[in-house]
């Protein structure tokens, strides 16, 4: 297992980060499509941004959304890849994708990191064609919602880059 640690000053950009990009949205009526449980004002996923593209070793998304701005990207890879960063407090959370992040909006991989605010676990990734798929889609008490369990995420060998292991994929 991997695990990604933010030091001080990247927990307080988490926070600050996580304040204001949930006041942002708050402030401009955009309705809040998250599901499961949130920690306080997207601190903890926020964190989950910064320690997975600390892990793919990408400078994150630190932008605040201007009025009628939605990027679905938390992260662009050398390879000009899109990641968008899936975070969740429970131990066994499943990657989790709206439906409404299918086709144009959606990006080339999805990253879960599992959260225990400083301290993120690297759970896994695995592509758009694979989440975005007809049997993923479930209902977890929310609406639907295309979810993919931990075992089931890929895994880059720890001696590889993110962008080489993708690279493999994509000619295989």
């Amino acid at each position: 297992m991997i695990f990604i640690e933010l030091n001080e000053a990247e927990q307080k950009l988490a926070e600050y980060l996580g304040k204001a990009r949930h006041k942002n949205a708050r402030n401009r009526n955009i309705e809040d499509r998250q599901v499961g449980p949130q920690s306080a004002e997207e601190t903890g996923s926020m964190g989950g941004e910064l320690a997975g593209c600390k892990y793919m070793n990408v400078y994150p998304d630190l932008s605040i959304p201007a009025e009628g701005e939605l990027d679905p990207a938390d992260a662009v890879l050398r390879t000009g890849q899109t990641v968008d960063v899936k975070t969740t407090p429970r131990t066994k959370g499943r990657l989790l994708a709206a439906l409404w992040k299918e086709g144009e909006k959606s990006c080339d991989l999805y990253l879960l990191m599992i959260e225990e605010f400083p301290r993120y676990r690297v759970a896994g990734f695995a592509t758009r064609d694979e989440i975005f798929r007809d049997e993923t889609v479930v209902d977890l008490g929310h609406g639907p919602v295309h979810a993919i369990d931990q075992e089931f995420l890929a895994m880059p060998p720890i001696d590889q880059s993110v962008e080489d292991w993708q690279r493999e994929l994509d000619h295989e």
